[in-house]
């Protein structure tokens, strides 16, 4: 009787809250972004899952596209939510209380302040195909059924499709299975195996080949040098301009240094008595200003006037910048390290949480034929996801919230996970 009374309260929460979302929704409206024009025009310089979604939803819809879009989305988040909520709740028996709280959070991006089903870009769909991903990675664990593999992996690639930064997880799938099979059950599944190794492949031939067909150009966004070449011009002094390939990547420096300098946007210009904090924070603060106002700005300034397509000018302009790469790091590796540490750091406000993660990993790898926790799988994969997409993250851009939102129901996860094998506490998680 109890259990019929608790499954109506759960049922009727989610009804209205439900509503909640949809007047939240209503009351925000849709929202364009810097990135949305790409997205409808199908540029190269985003990833192509949105921007054909967003093109079928406009085809259909006509006028009216924006607000079904966001209605589309919201629908589309809010339901997939459920069916990952359903999915832990029938493996991990968490009580009705940690199922509202994990619900909570998993929405939150709908009704908080990322306004996640509100904008025409990739928060929604990439949300969606996330948790997708994720509930397959749970299943597979407990039912160790190859369909799900299967399921994973086609997730993984209209991930990958959708954003470059879940590029992160291809290595953590691997490290995953390679900590779930054992040697002979490699070998057994090699077809499997060298499927999954080739997820990054067979999303960037898909991403050139859909790009090939709108524009004629072949070209990947995944991992663009742009992003990467931020934090070592902001690092540079003009004297670099000696360690350049060619005369052309030289012009290119130049031009950007001066920029940059002219903006008062370089590391060399801040008081030298500037605390590392204080120099990570002014890289943080002024990104967007380093990256799009003024390393894109001045290599698409190069082919201005010259008759190519955008693609054609995009891949340009990928080039010239990655030409910079190597020589602008090799330059300052120790300055780029401190900052890199600082990038780390700053999305969970401490080092202490990514020293405990690779501490974690590191334990349970060697531990790996000893079962010592329960859910160990599960707890070695959620930690590699969260400090794969931190890594990458403080590679290639500045560490704000949103690249981090998809993961905080994996770090929730993690944290009831590690929690439920200390007995007294295990029962005010899971259901008695």
């Amino acid at each position: 009787m109890f259990k019929v009374m608790i499954k109506k309260i759960t049922f009727l929460f989610y009804i209205l809250f439900f509503i909640f979302n949809v007047v939240v929704v209503i009351d925000k409206g849709y929202v364009f972004t810097y990135d949305t024009a790409s997205y409808l025009y199908i540029r190269p310089n985003v990833q192509p899952a949105y921007s054909i979604f967003l093109n079928i939803v406009k085809r259909i819809f006509g006028i009216n596209y924006k607000e079904a879009t966001i209605g589309i989305q919201l629908l589309m988040s809010y339901l997939t939510m459920l069916y990952f909520s359903e999915v832990l709740k029938k493996y991990f028996k968490f009580n009705s209380v940690v199922m509202i709280l994990l619900f909570m959070l998993l929405t939150y991006p709908i009704y908080g302040s990322y306004g996640m089903c509100n904008k025409l870009v990739t928060k929604s769909l990439s949300t969606t195909f996330f948790l997708f991903f994720m509930a397959s990675s749970v299943k597979w664990f407990f039912t160790k059924k190859n369909k799900h593999i299967f399921f994973m992996i086609t997730f993984l690639v209209l991930l990958q499709l959708t954003r470059a930064q879940f590029l992160s997880i291809s290595i953590a799938l691997v490290l995953f299975v390679f900590y779930m099979w054992s040697l002979k059950e490699l070998k057994k599944k090699m077809i499997l195996v060298v499927l999954i190794l080739s997820i990054p492949l067979i999303s960037g031939l898909l991403e050139k080949t859909i790009y090939g067909v709108f524009h004629g150009h072949y070209t990947s966004r995944q991992l663009g040098n742009v992003s990467i070449s931020t934090l070592p011009f902001y690092l540079s002094e003009l004297q670099d301009y000696k360690l350049m390939p060619d005369e052309e990547v030289v012009q290119y420096f130049r031009c950007v240094h001066g920029s940059l300098e002219e903006k008062k946007l370089l590391l060399c210009q801040l008081p030298k008595n500037s605390s590392l904090k204080e120099k990570h924070q002014f890289y943080h603060d002024n990104y967007p200003k380093i990256m799009n106002q003024t390393i894109e700005y001045e290599a698409k300034s190069m082919y201005r006037g010259k008759e190519m397509s955008y693609a054609a000018s995009y891949k340009n302009v990928d080039r010239i910048v990655g030409k910079t790469l190597i020589p602008l790091f090799m330059a300052r590796p120790l300055a780029w390290s401190e900052m890199f540490y600082m990038n780390l750091a700053f999305p969970y406000y401490s080092i202490i949480p990514v020293i405990f993660l690779i501490l974690l990993v590191s334990y349970l790898f060697f531990k790996k034929k000893s079962k010592i926790l329960q859910f160990q799988g599960l707890i070695y994969f959620f930690s590699l996801l969260i400090l794969g997409n931190l890594f990458l993250i403080s590679i290639s851009l500045h560490c704000i919230r949103r690249y981090f939102m998809y993961y905080d129901i994996v770090f929730a996860l993690l944290a009831l996970l590690l929690l439920c094998n200390f007995r007294p506490i295990k029962k005010y998680i899971m259901q008695v």
